[in-house]
């Protein structure tokens, strides 16, 4: 999969801004491998959010990304996909 220059320079940004370890880039290659158009928009949207202040927690616990996008104007990270927005589910404790 090819991806631009511009999604490299943000994808290694997030590396270094979130400290992924090997495990971690080698999970977000391997899912840009197999699903390139659902997860460069993921991470976009991901990164994104990231440089418009979103954490996963707050002071008042975590903080949902589908909702934190919303409120900031920004596209839906998982696009409408619903079994993808459980991630955010699962790491609230909503749906494991």
């Amino acid at each position: 999969m090819r991806i631009s220059q511009d999604f490299a320079a943000d994808m290694r940004w997030l590396v270094k801004e979130e400290e992924w370890d090997d495990g971690a880039r080698e999970l977000a290659r391997d899912c840009l491998k197999k699903d390139p158009e659902f997860f460069t928009h993921f991470f976009g949207t991901y990164i994104a959010a990231k440089r418009k202040g979103y954490r996963h927690f707050d002071g008042a616990g975590y903080v949902k990304l589908a909702d934190f996008c919303a409120g900031n104007g920004l596209p839906d990270p998982y696009q409408g996909d619903i079994v993808a927005a459980q991630w955010d589910a699962q790491y609230k404790g909503e749906g494991k």
